[in-house]
């Protein structure tokens, strides 16, 4: 399945670029971004396990199913305090789809960075 991970800073980062996630672990974008200029939560994808950010990121194949992703980000937001044990909204359910809707079109490899509610790519050198 495709999804979005967390990437390493490359030698062509950028100098506002931050990874203060494990490289590999499945991010998102912010649940609720704030309103702060100086913040980087608009141009952050967040780590489902470390629950830190990035600004580095990419597209991943990795062996898991629907399902399988599901339950990991309703696990990471349940940590976060997004969502309770139990509950099941529907942002939720949007949330979900929009990740999945859009890293299947990208090819695998593709570095990606956020941009508030656009992707853009990344130069594709930053790829090892």
């Amino acid at each position: 399945m495709k999804v979005f991970v967390a990437a390493a800073l490359g030698p062509d980062a950028d100098s506002d670029d931050f990874a203060w996630t494990v490289e590999g672990e499945l991010v998102t974008v912010a649940v609720l971004p704030c309103d702060d200029d100086e913040c980087g939560c608009r141009r952050a994808m967040a780590g489902i396990s470390s629950s830190r950010a990035t600004s580095v990121f990419m597209v991943a194949d990795l062996p898991m199913t629907v399902a399988d992703y599901v339950s990991a980000l309703r696990d990471s937001l349940i940590r976060q305090g997004w969502l309770t044990a139990g509950s099941n909204p529907a942002w939720f359910h949007e949330f979900v789809q929009m990740h999945i809707e859009d890293a299947a079109w990208l090819p695998v490899g593709l570095p990606l960075r956020v941009d508030d509610d656009s992707f853009t790519v990344r130069n594709w050198r930053d790829v090892a």
